[in-house]
């Protein structure tokens, strides 16, 4: 019994512990750490669809997240309710070139 405190083993003592941080993190990330976040991303719908669940935990923790790409892909982030903001232009366009659709033919990229 020495390496007990009023009955409890230590490990017993971090369970608890563990426990009560797990109940108090969300409420002190809310009103202590809440923060402005940009996520800026670009590419395909696969490229950005990890981007909106990452926003989607931060804003679960609290955070005030938005998620900044391309007009295209607009209707997918705003479809999950993640706030939107309109990055001008669109790199991936370069891609219907003609010459970008050669070197890609061509295994050149």
């Amino acid at each position: 019994m020495a390496n007990t405190l009023q009955g409890q083993t230590p490990y017993k003592r971090r369970e608890r512990r563990s426990l009560v941080h797990s109940l108090l993190r969300p409420l002190l990330t809310l009103l202590l750490h809440t923060m402005k976040i940009t996520i800026l991303t670009s590419g395909s719908r696969g490229d950005t669809q990890p981007y909106i669940a990452l926003a989607l935990a931060l804003m679960s923790d609290g955070h005030d997240v938005r998620l900044a790409t391309e007009q295209r892909v607009q209707p997918l982030i705003e479809e999950f309710g993640v706030p939107y903001f309109r990055v001008a232009g669109d790199p991936t366009a370069v891609l219907n070139e003609p010459e970008a659709q050669l070197m890609l033919r061509n295994n050149e990229v």
